[in-house]
Formats: structure tokens, sequence, C-alpha cells
């Protein structure tokens, strides 16, 4: 009977990283956030145009410029295989690499509308060997390889197809590439395949404000709203609530995550705070 009693879901705030306790590697307006297998996390830093790595406990550890080529406005942030690292650039329309020693690597995109310009890129996400960009400003999702070749465009209307309004978090797993649309009239999840094919749509009012979409457990991913983190469920097509902050309309999530001892870190853009989410039983522990 226990493996079909429903897992106990809720999470609960456990500790909030204030952006003005964090000099001098000050956090302003974080927006994404990734986690390591050691515990810790790296933080983007909107407001600092930087991304500051905090431990497990909180502490900040040092915080990453991006070298002679500094990091402008980085917003979201993506691990390939704990080897690459990438960071999409609100303010210079660009996505970077960039190592965990603080340099970049190479830059691509570029402010336009052309074949491989960007406005506005938002989130990223890979199969292991392309990247897809949330390009907000051109309401679609651009294909590169790894090494920031173009390969193509897709999410445009045609074919049949209403085209993607406000495009915004995406997630790949399984052969399928999930992309949020926080579209005004019609909210929901779309899937594509990796050759930007529309395969199917989720309506659902609760995402008329998603943001990021990210890896859960058991196949199951993360997806954080303005207000709110829910898990969703590929196989059911199942959105339950994790955390909703309904009391603080000030609140804006952008990002979740979870690190390596189960908690989830939640980066809030305009009140400026990481918050930590535990499960009941991990605040008793």
């Amino acid at each position: 009977l226990s493996q079909d009693l429903r897992e106990d879901f809720n999470f609960f705030p456990v500790y909030d990283l204030p952006a003005a306790n964090t000099r001098p590697n000050q956090i302003r307006r974080p927006a994404s956030v990734i986690t390591m297998s050691d515990g810790s996390s790296y933080v983007a830093s909107f407001g600092t145009n930087s991304i500051v790595q905090i431990d497990a406990n909180g502490h900040t550890m040092r915080s990453l410029r991006g070298g002679l080529t500094h990091f402008a406005g980085p917003f979201d942030l993506l691990s390939v295989g704990g080897k690459r690292f990438y960071a999409s650039q609100m303010l210079s329309d660009q996505v970077m690499e960039f190592n965990l020693d603080g340099q970049v690597v190479k830059t691509f995109g570029g402010n336009g509308s052309k074949l491989g310009q960007l406005i506005g890129p938002q989130y990223l996400a890979s199969d292991g060997t392309y990247l897809f960009v949330t390009d907000f400003g051109n309401r679609r999702i651009a294909k590169f390889d790894l090494d920031g070749n173009f390969i193509m465009n897709f999410g445009e209307r045609g074919n049949g197809f209403a085209g993607l309004e406000r495009p915004t978090g995406l997630f790949f797993q399984d052969g399928t590439l999930y992309v949020g649309d926080a579209s005004r009239k019609n909210p929901g999840l779309h899937f594509f395949d990796v050759n930007g094919n529309a395969m199917g749509f989720l309506p659902d009012d609760r995402l008329a404000e998603i943001e990021d979409i990210a890896a859960f457990q058991n196949g199951r991913l993360l997806i954080t709203t303005r207000l709110a983190i829910y898990e969703y469920d590929p196989t059911m097509q199942s959105l339950e609530p994790l955390f909703t902050e309904e009391m603080n309309p000030k609140v804006r999530f952008t990002a979740a995550a979870m690190d390596a001892n189960g908690n989830l870190l939640a980066s809030d853009f305009d009140t400026e705070k990481v918050t930590w989410l535990a499960r009941l039983a991990g605040v008793y522990s």
C-alpha cells in the first residue's frame, strides 16, 4: 500500500539569503541558480553582472565577473555534463560559455532578428549535443551546437502552429523539449522534438506567469512561476504545487533547482533573495 500513497510534496522555507548580507560578493536581482554535486550553487546575479558561488549553508564563496569579457546581465545558467557552462546575457543579447575560473570562453548571438541573432535571451536547455535558447524578443527558440554555431530557429507561427507568444523556461528530457509560454490568452506547456517540430500542448491557467523548467526527481520536472513552484509529471501530465507564496505579491520567482541535500533553492528576482525550501521531514531532521 505504501507504494501507492502520495509522496509528501510540501516544501517550506527554512532560510533566505538576502542580497544585502552578501557583501563583498554581492547578489542583486538573482535570476537563476544551478546546483553542484558538492552542495554548492552558482547564482546569476543580474543586477551586479556577476555569477556568485554559494556553499551549502548559504555562505558566499566568490564572485565570477567573466574576466576580460565581462558578463552583461546574466539571466540563466546551464551546466552541460558538469564540464561546460553557459549563461544567457540579456543586456548584450548573447550567450556566453564560461569556466569555473570565472573566464568567458566563447560568446555568440548578438542583437537582432536575423538567423543566429537574439533579442532578450532568457532560459537555456541542452540535450547534450545542442543548446536551446529562449529568444523572448523574437518569440522563438534558437538552436545552436555547443560551440555556438547557429543551427535553426523554431516556435514561430506557421505550418498549422499558432506560434509562441511569450516563451520562457525550457528543458530537454527523453527526446522532448518542454517550453513554457506565459501567453496572456493561452498559457501552458508546449512540447517539441529536437528538430523543432511541435508535438503537443498542455494548457493551464496556473502557468500564466511561468518562468523556469528544471529537473526534479524520478523523471519529473520543476516548473517555476512568479508566485509558485510546481512538480510536473510527464507521464500523467499532472501539475502539483510544491510551494506557493501567494501572501507576498512582491515575490517573483524566476528559477528553482534541487541541491545535493534534497532542498530546493529558489531565486527571487524582485525581492532580491535566494530562498532555501525543505520538506517537513527535512526540517525535523
